[in-house]
């Protein structure tokens, strides 16, 4: 089950590439707040892995954060880096995401 939950990950990211190499995407950026919008991808990845007993937590020391982002390209590649860590994560454990911020910077982190 485990693994097929991350060919399932794999499998939606590599159909959304494809538009790319096409050539037919082009980013659309928009004015978004990180914190709510980084919590809401680990959300839904949590309920994606209650068959696989891991967890997934989500942190931030800021209540909220604005960026001019392509929603769609940083979900995707949110995915693949939690499809990572939750690879070699093993039954029972928690895989961390972390949102921080400083000056013009912010950086997302994921840990297992």
């Amino acid at each position: 089950m485990r693994k097929a939950l991350f060919q399932l990950m794999r499998l939606i990211s590599n159909m959304a590439d494809a538009e790319r190499y096409a050539g037919l995407d082009t980013p659309r950026l928009e004015n978004t707040e990180l914190c709510a919008f980084l919590r809401e991808i680990t959300e839904k990845a949590c309920a994606t892995l209650e068959d696989v007993q891991i967890s997934v937590s989500f942190t931030t020391s800021e209540s909220r954060i604005f960026s001019c982002i392509d929603r769609e390209r940083v979900e995707r590649a949110v995915y693949n880096l939690l499809s990572n860590a939750l690879k070699f994560s093993p039954q029972g454990s928690t895989v961390e995401a972390k949102l921080t911020h400083s000056g013009t910077m912010a950086t997302f982190t994921i840990c297992n």
